[in-house]
This record gives structure tokens, C-alpha cells and sequence, in this order.
């Protein structure tokens, strides 16, 4: 089931913004961030070139946020190094999209982006 289609729009807004500086102009021929939604969850990847052959862009999920229809809020879950996703306990469920981000961006354990 996907989720709301203004739900879905909202969100894609801040990410679209907070994605593009992510990566410094110098730096775009060897990453790329972007995001994909599915269902009810949208989900943060980062590329990079394959080290065998630079021409295929090799992704890597970094970040999910899941979204609870009935309850209206988003989960932040990380994911470990088996490739298995986990609840971010440091930052509890919440109805604020922007907050989920300042998470992400801030990242105070390390654990999205290192």
C-alpha cells in the first residue's frame, strides 16, 4: 500500500532540497545521494563508482523513514552491517518530517553516515 500521495509529495520536497547539497560540486563524479519511495517508506542511498569499472554506479541504502497512516507519524530506522534495518531509538516516532532530516543531517552516533 503506498502511502498518501500528499504525504509522499511533502516529504520528496524536503529531500529533494535537502539532497542537493549533499555533495559538493567537485565531489558529484564520485558520489551521488538520492532516494526512492516505495510503499511506505522512503529510503536514502549513496553511489558510487563501481572500483572495477568506474562506469557502473555501485548503491548502497543508507537511511529509511517508514510511515504509520494511522498514527501519522515517521520512523527512523538505520540499517547495520548485515544489510538488516533497525529503529533509531535516539529519535522516537514523530509527525515532523524536517525533524526526521535534522537527524539525519546532524547524525550524532555516526551510524548513517559515518
Amino acid at each position: 500500500m503506498p502511502m498518501p500521495e500528499n504525504v509522499r509529495l511533502e516529504a520528496e520536497a524536503h529531500l529533494d532540497r535537502y539532497v542537493v547539497d549533499l555533495v559538493p560540486p567537485h565531489a558529484r563524479d564520485k558520489v551521488r545521494i538520492g532516494y526512492v519511495a516505495k510503499g511506505m517508506a522512503i529510503t536514502l542511498f549513496e553511489q558510487r563508482p563501481h572500483w572495477k569499472e568506474p562506469s557502473i554506479w555501485a548503491q548502497s541504502d543508507v537511511v529509511r523513514v517508514r510511515y504509520n497512516k494511522s498514527s501519522g507519524v515517521w520512523t527512523l530506522y538505520f540499517r547495520d552491517q548485515h544489510g538488516k534495518w533497525h529503529v533509531y531509538d535516539p529519535l522516537p516516532p514523530t509527525p515532523d518530517f524536517v525533524k526526521i532530516l535534522r537527524e539525519i543531517e546532524s547524525d550524532p552516533t555516526g551510524i548513517f553516515w559515518g
